[in-house]
C-alpha cells in the first residue's frame, strides 16, 4: 500500500467451501444459500485513530448447494465410487481424501435396478479405499441393468450395466 497517501483501489475475492461444523466438517445441507458481508470503510481525513468510517453492507445473489456427482464404474464384481474435489479450487470432501483430486465414498447405499423396474439394495462383500477412490465387491442380481450409489450427504451417481 504505497504510497500510503495516494488513491488507491482494493480488490477482494472471496472463496468459500460449503463444508459444515461438528461431525459433518464434509456437507451442508442441500438449499439455497446467500452472502452477507458488512464491515466499515475509511472516509473521511483522519490522520490519527479513530478513523472516520461508514459502514458498508453487501448481500449476494441467491444460490443453490447441490450434491455432487459420485463417478461409478463396474468391473468385474467390484464396484469403483469417486467423488472428484476441483481441479482449480479446493473443498473438503473426505478428511482422509484430496482437495482438487479423488475422494472415498463412505456409508454409502448401493441400489441395483432391475429388468421389471423393481430395485434391490446390494450385498457389499467387502469396502476398501484404493487411491482415493471406495471399492464395493458387490454381485449383480440376476436382472440387473443399473446401479445407483448415494452417500450419507445426498451424493449421487450410477451406471447402466447395458
Amino acid at each position: 500500500l504505497y504510497p500510503w497517501d495516494a488513491t488507491q483501489t482494493h480488490y477482494w475475492w472471496a472463496g468459500w467451501q460449503a463444508v459444515g461444523t461438528g461431525d459433518e466438517r464434509t456437507s451442508v445441507p442441500e438449499g439455497t444459500y446467500r452472502f452477507h458481508v458488512y464491515g466499515q470503510s475509511f472516509t473521511g481525513d483522519s490522520e490519527t485513530w479513530p478513523w472516520d468510517t461508514t459502514d458498508y453492507e453487501i448481500t449476494s445473489e441467491p444460490f443453490e448447494v447441490v450434491p455432487a456427482s459420485i463417478t461409478v464404474v463396474m468391473e468385474d464384481g467390484t464396484l469403483q465410487a469417486t467423488i472428484t474435489g476441483p481441479t482449480n479450487g479446493y473443498r473438503l470432501i473426505d478428511i482422509d481424501g484430496s482437495s482438487q483430486g479423488p475422494n472415498p465414498v463412505r456409508d454409502a447405499t448401493i441400489v441395483w435396478t432391475l429388468e421389471d423396474g423393481s430395485t434391490t439394495n446390494a450385498d457389499v462383500t467387502s469396502e476398501t479405499i484404493v487411491d482415493g477412490s471406495t471399492l464395493f465387491e458387490v454381485e449383480a442380481p440376476e436382472g440387473a441393468i443399473r446401479v445407483d450409489i448415494t452417500d450419507v450427504a445426498g451424493n449421487t451417481g450410477g451406471i447402466d450395466l447395458l
